[in-house]
């Protein structure tokens, strides 16, 4: 929601270190990556 709220397209994971890309940027992206991503927002 930090990401979101400050109009970033994501952030780093404080556990894992990855770059987690929010919800609303892979919406945007139109199509799912099938790269499991942690916010996918397609079935």
């Amino acid at each position: 929601d930090n990401a979101t709220a400050n109009g970033k397209k994501g952030y780093r994971d404080p556990y894992t270190g990855n770059y987690t890309f929010t919800s609303t940027s892979l919406k945007n992206q139109g199509f799912c990556c099938e790269n499991k991503c942690r916010h996918c927002p397609w079935p």
